[in-house]
């Protein structure tokens, strides 16, 4: 390839196409090397993967729910144009720290979700030498950021109690709601309607957009009469859970109210969704079946739920031992 410079002033930029030669003029030179750039490009470099290319390009090639391909788009959005332009090849130590700076910085992220970002970056990158797009995997040999050792803040249950009787009536049927249906407190509750809770055969059908699909739940009967009284009045459209001016919650505004009974008890806040661990943790605790615990929680596997409460799983096992028959002598002997 080669620019030169006609006598009427343009630039002609000569470059090969296959077996044959062509040419193309520009009126300013700065079109023309931008053009031989991008043919370099093509030629040379396009092997190369930028960040966002990489993640894109793993995207593309394999199969994933809408959610994980919003949280790849939040991560690319969050780091910025620079950082996704570069090369992952390129990639070292210091660009790792000025990533989880930018986090830490510019979106308040925690040690947790900036592990959680590097991961879901490395899964890509990981994909990407597997199918000889890149040949090694950038930030792989670097620890991850402490995480606190708290485990799931599920708190203490007396604690829970003295922040529940702080909070006004349609903040403590909120949370009677998320503890008996085991909802999350976003959506899953403040979308909740009476449309999807079949009061005849006592069970509910939520929508859990986290994982973009449906569970079925059978809530306590002691619910079920408070909310017998409570649908009377209300038509099939009519939200389940309604703030004080008989309006539809919202996620912050719930959020909120609970962080404010929180303060005036006296305690640290902790976050509402301390309300689903709870309920969990009463079932296995009351020697609830894993699996049973498991579909009112909405998992998809009871993998998932003995991973968050393994201590309570230990638990049922020590039970389960408990009710094994005496098979010794004096069985025997009967």
């Amino acid at each position: 390839m080669s620019i030169y410079l006609r006598k009427d002033g343009r630039y002609v930029v000569k470059f090969k196409d296959g077996n044959a030669w062509k040419q193309k003029t520009f009126r300013a030179r700065e079109d023309a090397e931008g053009f031989e750039r991008s043919l370099k490009y093509d030629e040379i470099e396009n092997t190369r993967l930028t960040v966002a290319e990489s993640i894109l390009l793993f995207l593309g090639r394999t199969k994933h729910c809408p959610d994980v391909e919003r949280y790849y788009a939040m991560i690319l959005r969050r780091m910025g144009d620079v950082l996704a332009s570069r090369y992952v090849d390129t990639l070292d130590r210091r660009d790792l720290e000025t990533f989880r700076t930018a986090m830490r910085q510019d979106w308040h992220a925690s040690n947790t979700s900036i592990n959680m970002y590097v991961g879901k970056m490395l899964t890509a990158w990981r994909w990407c030498a597997s199918e000889d797009f890149l040949a090694d995997v950038p930030w792989e040999k670097y620890r991850p950021l402490p995480e606190p050792r708290h485990g799931h803040r599920c708190g203490d249950f007396s604690a829970f109690r003295k922040v529940y009787a702080i909070c006004n009536a349609a903040t403590q049927w909120a949370v009677r709601t998320c503890l008996a249906l085991c909802l999350r407190p976003g959506g899953e509750l403040t979308e909740l309607r009476w449309k999807d809770v079949d009061l005849g055969r006592g069970c509910a059908h939520v929508w859990m957009s986290k994982v973009s699909r449906q569970k079925d739940v059978i809530p306590p009967a002691w619910w079920l009469d408070e909310a017998r009284e409570k649908r009377k009045a209300d038509t099939p459209e009519d939200w389940v859970c309604r703030n004080t001016r008989d309006r539809h919650w919202t996620q912050p505004a719930l959020q909120s109210a609970w962080e404010r009974a929180c303060q005036k008890a006296g305690f640290d806040i902790f976050p509402l969704y301390t309300v689903r661990h709870l309920a969990a943790s009463l079932m296995m605790e009351a020697g609830a079946d894993v699996a049973a615990v498991a579909a009112q929680l909405g998992h998809s596997s009871v993998t998932t739920t003995g991973a968050f409460y393994t201590h309570l799983v230990l638990g049922a096992q020590e039970r389960a031992a408990r009710a094994l028959p005496d098979f010794g002598a004096e069985w025997c002997r009967k």
